[in-house]
């Protein structure tokens, strides 16, 4: 992103990988870019190093530690983005927090526990969530063609689908449909794709929807 002609901020960034990227990689997979776009650097003005955990299991629910954020898993697993989905939780979690301890029969231990997990994480926010595990644990599958191809499905699908995955606002049946308008959209290569990769990632998505193991 350039900010004047001889100012400008790189990032150099792996989506989402097993094992994950090292720092090292991370900076000459940096270096080789610049070198293909013809950019000399002549100083670095500052360098930062992120990690984000993506994927994985929840936390247990109930608990008596009450967390929001990075550390109640709610970094969506096939994007990374966090701050978005923190921030909406957050008047849930405090209303469901007032309604235990504000009112005039004051609840605690492990019933408050419980209202206020599911507050964080109702069961159909537990199944979207599995949804997107599977986008990743697909994208995990992928090298580096074949997630071009599947990048490219899916922006052509409505924006509303996309924006909606990108952001964590679409419920289950609409990331469904999402998944399916996508698949739809891809070419008989990226179609290859998928169906080659995708069936134990499927079938464990489906077998945990059908056992509540989410």
């Amino acid at each position: 992103m350039p900010f004047d002609s001889n100012l400008i901020f790189l990032e150099e960034t792996s989506v989402v990988a097993r094992p994950i990227l090292s720092y090292a990689e991370t900076k000459n997979r940096m270096a080789a870019r610049l070198r293909h776009l013809g950019i000399r650097v002549k100083s670095v003005i500052e360098e930062e190093r992120c990690f984000i955990v993506m994927g994985g299991p929840l936390p247990k629910i109930p608990q008596s530690i009450m967390v929001v954020g990075a550390n109640s898993v709610v970094v969506h697993p096939a994007t990374g983005y966090t701050l978005a989905r923190a921030m909406a939780v957050a008047p849930a979690v405090a209303g469901a927090i007032v309604e235990c301890l504000g009112g005039g029969s004051i609840i605690r231990g492990p019933e408050m526990y419980g209202r206020v997990w599911e507050s964080l994480w109702p069961m159909e926010k537990r199944r979207e969530r599995e949804y997107q595990n599977l986008g990743m644990e697909i994208m995990l599958r992928l090298d580096l063609e074949k997630t071009r191809r599947f990048v490219e499905s899916f922006f052509e699908v409505e924006p509303r689908y996309w924006q909606g995955f990108l952001s964590g606002r679409l419920s289950l049946g609409e990331l469904i449909t999402f998944g399916l308008s996508s698949f739809g959209k891809a070419s008989a290569r990226g179609k290859l794709d998928i169906v080659t990769t995708s069936p134990v990632p499927v079938a464990k998505f489906i077998r945990n929807l059908a056992l509540g193991d989410v």
